[in-house]
């Protein structure tokens, strides 16, 4: 338990005497912890060592700023340098937005920054402000476009969604920005601003890209398709405003060196419809050269390394004066050549076709050339100037580029024409003067090409549009370098102006939530620089004096600081170095700038001669002579001459007009080291970008009022060791609070509805108050606590002693328990002993009975076995004499087969050759026959080859019946075979009857006969009867099997030819039929076999099979499949090869049988004329019982 959990829970039981009207001293004491300001990084975390008079002695105690030396001691700390360190500083870190925070000031601020910039968090925001500091790095996985979907995906309800995990981002302030405009129809604008290298052009990306993937949500596809395109034309505008308008600096590798406003537009729907871009205050000092590790602009450098380098006819780029001013040609940004690819890529997207891309790249190469143009003090004449001829052909190059002649461009150098009442006189310009009019002409034309980019980009991206838009301002941030000059107080000016408007918008904000609270603010002063606006152009004003002495001729830069000096000498925000002559000080809100005023005059008038523009006018090129405006008549020109100053002031104006009639957001972007590297912080650099980007403005601004807020609940948690009244009112304990520590006033504090408004003070007097109490509370419990201790180690020192004892008298009655058990249990293992022997006396008697069974049975089993094995053996030994002999006689079989073959392939040879001559013959013929026609030949041949197909497949089926019926007829020889057997068993037995009842007959009629014995019968003495018996049976068999016969086969065809053969084979759908030929053959086979049959059974004679040769197939011997694929084979290729092949061969399976010579059979053409009527089966086909006189076949 921690002591101030002890505090809490004790603190409500005991009175605690306080002296209520004590006040404790605001002033700092050794020992308390604090944060101060290190002379290199900022404000850091430590303590105090020792307090003087209006400083203090502290020491560095902040582990978490790794590069901070812990332990150093930093001495001198003024007072307004050191703040009180609460513990609520040290959940600082998880708040995404540090208005939340209960303390805010410049230490905390810092260190939330620091500790969330050191774990990949670089966004954070602060009230309407997001803070951006550049990574340095564009792999970390929570900022990648991936993650842009959570946002995208909430829709409008983004501040609706409670926990909806979503972090500070660009992303985030785009969303609120887009959804407060479709919702409250009302213009918004997103104020980007940071010092160079912080990151601001990419911020802009980003809102950009996201403002163009959310108006796309809930469209049609025609409205995404139209955003894309949109959003893909405004992609590309952004290289080559980089281009032409972005250049390296020591802060910054692409530094936008110009500001823009750029007005997205949306239709009522809330579509992304276009873009417009309006540019501000161009660094044209830039154009002719550069710091000391600084670069002009990037297309300069592209523009010599680009594919059109030899068209412009560049030299090497050590030869140009103005690339080389910085002594820095590289860079990371727009350096190569793919880069000026990219480039002429964007400009042809944006509309501009080649010869344009061409012409704007004229201007910088003229410019190149220009500036290495030499222009030196005459010798004669030194006050008039001369041109060096050694750099003719740099004059002579840009002319051309230019489209101009380079005598005229070389007069308008030297001399310069003076309008007088008395006509025009041409003078001789001055060496500076000459020189001053060259540089004037490059800073105007690359002005002129930059405002006609940005003209056609507005071309290409603007629309009309009834809706509203969003304003995406990028500019730059406050400058204050070694020398600042004009361009730094237009700058500086700008940002002075946008602060104002932060000021007054944020305060107007805090002033709203205080009133709502119920606080009076009637004493707050809001911090204003409107008089630091007012004093550089109000009328008296820096920048109108500065016009009034452009007006005057003979005004110099000394007479401008003069005049400054006599207006605002008393101005609080003004001041003069008295060490410096040519200097002046501003104090602006981000601090003191000192500005040189060298040449201010001449830069303030930026004037470029009328001749000067009439040269560049009658350019042949469009673009060139675009570049600059025509000169103003002098019958039109009317009151002062237009000056920069003037101009920008315009412009500031008219951009503060759209701003404010919008509804505001910020980006500030920091740069949080110079070395450009990832997880490098400064703190005191970046507290000089907070102050210059008027993220501390938030900071003061809590500070003129009340910039402590505590929750009331919160409040009272924290202080409730102080309340003094017994009483359930939250406000009333407040005030007892309040009053005990001595901050009631209202200068000190105040209480809202629902928080407490405290000053700085007011918190350090109510921590100090309570730090008090929680002493008198720590007294108090360490008094009850020291007694509680000492009673208890009494309490523990008695049971430790009755603990001893309770245990020796458990240890001496486990021990008779022990004895006793072991006893009980040696009398049960002698028991258990003597009958595990008796157990396996009678196993192992058991074991040897079943071991001489056991072996009985082996020895049974083994004779059984060779029995067994011995009648196998034979069996298999006979077996495979069985197959042996078979073998042999298959082996003798087909050794006779041999000669045959031999013979067929003689024939075969035979055949072959006369193919040869045949078709040798054909050709002969054929070349004879040239007059018929190919296609009368081709149907020939179709018609022969169909034939032959239909040949084959009849040949083929008749083979397969043949063999078919073979097999059937193997079957019912073989059961006829075995009845007839029976039959004659029968037969022979009732003839053995017979003779014994004759001889018995014999025997007993007469006796003396009965020696003589009796010749056998014959077949003429056997029974009619018997004979009746068998005829019969043997008739109806043979109808049943010729009934079988009729169905199966059909009768013969009427025709005569071999083609009606096929088309009857066709009609009936029965393919596979044998022929009828084949039939009757079969028939006459069959009806031999049963007169061969019938004569065994009268004369006992076995009947002869019928010799057929074994040479090939035959009607009741199938045709193996080598005679089919010899028969069947390639030279085979026309029906009469075929038929002659089998004539030779001589083989009864393939002899050309009438039938297949396309002849009728002679058992066909015997029949007369008109056949015999016969009975129609159920089938369709003949009744062969009435046409076949079947007693004739089965005659006796």
């Amino acid at each position: 338990m921690t002591l101030t959990s002890c505090i809490f829970l004790v603190a409500k039981f005991i009175a605690l005497p306080m002296d209520c009207r004590k006040l404790m001293s605001i002033s700092f004491s050794p020992g308390d912890a604090v944060f101060f300001v290190h002379p290199q990084h900022s404000w850091v975390r430590g303590s105090v060592i020792s307090v003087e008079k209006d400083s203090a002695t502290c020491k560095v105690e902040d582990k978490e700023r790794k590069e901070v030396q812990q332990g150093e001691t930093i001495a001198k700390v003024k007072s307004d340098g050191i703040e009180m360190f609460h513990n609520e500083c040290l959940d600082d870190a998880k708040h995404d937005d540090l208005l939340h925070l209960s303390v805010l000031h410049e230490a905390t601020l810092l260190r939330c920054l620091y500790l969330r910039y050191m774990t990949d968090v670089i966004y954070t925001n602060i009230g309407a402000i997001v803070v951006a500091l550049n990574p340095f790095n564009y792999e970390i996985p929570r900022y990648k476009d991936d993650r842009m979907s959570k946002f995208l995906a909430l829709g409008k309800h983004f501040d609706k969604v409670p926990n909806h995990g979503l972090y500070p981002h660009s992303w985030a302030c785009a969303h609120n920005t887009y959804f407060e405009m479709v919702e409250n129809s009302e213009n918004q604008c997103v104020l980007i601003s940071g010092e160079s290298g912080a990151g601001k052009t990419e911020a802009t990306k980003i809102v950009m890209k996201y403002l163009a993937g959310v108006s796309c949500l809930g469209g049609t596809a025609d409205e995404k398709k139209h955003s894309d395109g949109v959003g893909a034309k405004l992609t590309a505008c952004s290289p080559i405003l980089e281009c032409f308008g972005n250049a390296k600096t020591v802060r910054n590798d692409n530094s936008s060196r110009f500001g823009k406003f750029m007005e997205v537009k949306f239709n009522g729907q809330g579509r992304l419809v276009g873009a417009f871009t309006t540019k501000y205050l161009l660094e044209k000092s830039r154009i002719i050269t550069a710091s000391e590790g600084e670069r002009v602009y990037h297309s300069f450098y592209v523009a010599l390394r680009g594919k059109y380098k030899g068209h412009l006819q560049f030299e090497s780029e050590s030869t140009y004066v103005s690339v080389n001013s910085g002594k820095c040609l590289t860079n990371k940004e727009y350096d190569t050549a793919d880069d000026f690819e990219e480039v002429c890529d964007a400009m042809k997207k944006v509309g501009m076709s080649d010869d344009e891309v061409k012409s704007v790249w004229h201007i910088p190469a003229a410019i190149l050339n220009l500036l290495n143009v030499g222009l030196l003090e005459d010798k004669a004449e030194r006050e008039f100037s001369t041109f060096d001829d050694k750099t003719q052909k740099f004059l002579v190059q840009a002319a051309k580029l230019l489209y101009v002649s380079d005598q005229d461009l070389l007069k308008e150098l030297l001399y310069f024409v003076r309008t007088t009442p008395d006509g025009d006189i041409v003078s001789r310009t001055s060496t500076d003067g000459a020189i001053d009019a060259r540089n004037a002409l490059c800073k105007h034309m690359y002005d002129g090409v930059f405002a006609w980019l940005v003209e056609k980009c507005n071309e290409t991206c603007d629309a009309q549009s009834q809706g509203n838009w969003i304003g995406l301002l990028d500019i730059f941030g406050f400058e204050d370098f070694k020398l600042n000059s004009f361009e730094q107080l237009c700058i500086n000016l700008t940002n002075e102006t946008l602060q104002g408007h932060y000021n007054n918008f944020i305060f107007n904000k805090d002033m709203a939530e205080c009133r709502a609270e119920g606080i009076d603010v009637a004493d707050i002063i809001s911090p204003d620089n409107t008089k630091c606006i007012q004093m550089l152009t109000g009328q008296g004003g820096v920048i109108p004096l500065l016009d009034e002495c452009c007006a005057i001729d003979k005004s110099t830069d000394f007479t401008f600081l003069d005049k400054v000096d006599t207006a605002h000498s008393k101005n609080t925000f003004y001041g003069k170095n008295k060490t410096s002559r040519d200097t002046f000080f501003v104090r602006h809100y981000a601090g003191d700038v000192t500005y040189t005023i060298t040449s201010w005059i001449e830069k303030n008038k930026d004037t470029l001669r009328d001749q000067m523009k009439l040269l560049i006018r009658r350019s042949t090129d469009k673009i060139v002579a675009q570049s600059l405006p025509l000169p103003v008549p002098k019958e039109q020109q009317k009151g002062k001459a237009p000056t920069v100053g003037g101009f920008f002031a315009l412009q500031l104006r008219s951009l503060m007009e759209k701003i404010n009639a919008t509804n505001p957001h910020w980006i500030r972007c920091v740069k949080p080291h110079p070395a450009k590297k990832a997880l490098h912080f400064d703190g005191v650099m970046t507290m000089k970008q907070l102050e210059s980007s008027g993220v501390l403005g938030t900071v003061k601004i809590r500070k003129a009022g009340y910039p402590v807020r505590i929750q009331n609940e919160n409040f009272l948690k924290k202080y409730r060791v102080c309340v003094t009244v017994s009483t359930a009112d939250p406000m009333a304990r407040i005030e007892s609070v309040l009053t005990n520590a001595g901050v009631s006033d209202k200068k000190f504090s105040q209480k809202g509805r629902t928080k407490v408004f405290l000053k700085t003070e007011a918190l350090t007097r109510l921590e100090r108050f309570r730090d008090e109490c929680l002493k008198e509370i720590a007294s108090t419990l360490q008094r009850i606590g020291y007694g509680y201790i000492d009673r208890k180690k009494c309490f523990l020192q008695y049971v430790e002693k009755h603990r001893a004892e309770l245990l020796r008298q458990k240890k001496e009655r486990e021990e008779r328990e022990r004895a006793e058990r072991e006893a009980e249990e040696r009398a049960k293992r002698e028991a258990e002993e003597k009958a595990r022997l008796l157990r396996e006396a009678e196993e192992r008697r058991r074991k040897r009975e079943e071991q001489k069974l056991q072996e009985k049975k082996n020895s049974a089993a083994i004779c059984m076995q060779r029995y067994v094995r011995g009648g196998l053996c034979r069996l298999r030994v006979f077996r495979q004499v069985l197959e042996e002999t078979r073998a042999k006689f298959e082996a003798q079989r087909e050794a006779q087969f041999v000669e045959e073959r031999r013979a067929a392939r003689a024939i075969d040879a035979k055949r072959q050759a006369s193919e040869k001559q045949w078709i040798s013959w054909l050709n002969n013929v054929d070349h004879l026959k040239k007059k018929n026609s190919v296609d009368q030949q081709r149907q020939v041949k179709h018609d022969e080859q169909k034939r032959r197909i239909n040949v084959r497949e009849l040949c083929r089926k008749e083979d397969e019946d043949r063999q078919a019926l073979d097999a059937e007829e193997a079957h019912d020889r073989q059961a006829l075979m075995v009845r007839c057997e029976m039959l004659a068993s029968h037969k022979k037995y009732l003839r053995d009857q017979e003779t014994r009842a004759k001889k018995m007959f014999e025997t007993q009629t007469n006796p003396l006969h009965s020696a003589t014995r009796a010749p056998p019968p014959t077949a003429n003495h056997r029974s009619a009867r018997s004979d009746a018996r068998t005829k019969e049976i043997l008739s109806d068999y043979a109808a049943s099997r010729a009934k079988a016969f009729e169905d199966f086969f059909p009768p013969p065809p009427p025709k005569n030819t071999f083609a009606a053969l096929s088309d009857l084979s066709q009609q009936r759908g029965t393919p596979g039929r044998p022929s009828d030929f084949g039939s009757r053959e079969r028939f006459q086979v069959a009806k031999d076999r049963w007169v061969a049959q019938d004569q065994y059974l009268e004369s006992h004679v076995m009947p002869t099979p019928v010799a057929r040769p074994r040479s090939g197939p035959t009607v009741s011997q199938p045709p193996s499949q080598q005679h089919l694929d010899e028969m069947y084979s390639g030279p085979h290729r026309t029906v009469g090869a075929t038929m002659q092949h089998s004539l030779d061969s001589g083989q009864a399976a393939t002899r050309a049988t009438p039938r297949r010579l396309d002849q009728e059979p002679p058992w066909l053409a015997a029949q007369p004329t008109s056949p015999a009527p016969s009975v129609q089966n159920k089938r369709g086909g003949t009744d062969l019982r009435s046409a076949i006189d079947w007693d004739a076949v089965f005659n006796a």
